[in-house]
């Protein structure tokens, strides 16, 4: 456990043994790019929610099944940048506003895509 909140590499480098779930809840406070080195089973909803709340941009390693509205949301609200990560059908009118509201630069971004689709 120490390890772990020492620096957030240490995570890879346990057994499976050794990923308890406070190991890994420990390890995505630390860094939420730790997410991408846990398995599906290991993601619990606290340690998606966690690990997107310490960085947005661990959206990126979650499955679909993961990404649920309140999981999404605590991503751009934390860098509205996270948005690029997410598929059609997550990107809702409050999640959108959410993330211009965090960073007003993404309306470019979205714009964009949206433009393409036509």
């Amino acid at each position: 456990m120490a390890a772990v909140q020492e620096t957030n590499s240490a995570v890879q480098h346990l057994t499976p043994e050794q990923r308890t779930p406070e190991v890994c809840m420990a390890a995505v406070q630390q860094s939420g790019w730790t997410i991408e080195h846990l398995t599906d089973a290991q993601r619990t909803p606290e340690v998606c929610m966690t690990a997107v709340q310490q960085t947005g941009f661990a959206i990126q390693f979650l499955t679909d099944a993961q990404r649920t509205p309140e999981v999404c949301m605590a991503a751009v609200q934390q860098t509205g940048f996270a948005i690029k990560f997410m598929t059609e059908p997550q990107l809702t009118n409050d999640l959108c506003l959410a993330a211009v509201q965090k960073n007003p630069e993404i309306v470019r971004n979205l714009v964009l895509s949206t433009f393409k689709k036509l």
